[in-house]
């Protein structure tokens, strides 16, 4: 879907930024609640640099309430989708200490 928009199929454009738009907005509404200091994108289509992005960081700044949130940062996690399980990993060897045998981590 996100190549054929890219491409300008109309019917494509609109499906990524109706979505794009949907999950902007609960973007910026997670920013006016919690108050972060950036937005880290960590997987799936927000990790595109193209047409589904933008949508999706002007919905989620549209969305922001507080103007001190003007300029927050949106990232992409320089370990791209695989930071949802190499955090994990992490925290588990840190938790368990530099005992355990880190062979389970790969």
């Amino acid at each position: 879907m996100l190549a054929a928009a890219e491409w300008g199929n109309v019917k494509a454009i609109d499906v990524v930024s109706s979505a794009a738009e949907a999950l902007g907005g609960c973007i910026g509404w997670l920013v006016n609640v919690l108050d972060p200091e950036l937005v880290i994108f960590w997987g799936g289509p927000g990790l595109n640099e193209g047409l589904y992005r933008r949508h999706l960081v002007g919905a989620a700044c549209r969305h922001i309430c507080w103007k001190g949130h003007n300029d927050i940062p949106f990232i992409s996690a320089r370990t791209g989708s695989d930071a949802s399980h190499i955090g994990p990993a992490a925290t588990c060897w840190k938790r368990l200490g530099e005992e355990t045998n880190p062979r389970f981590i790969s």
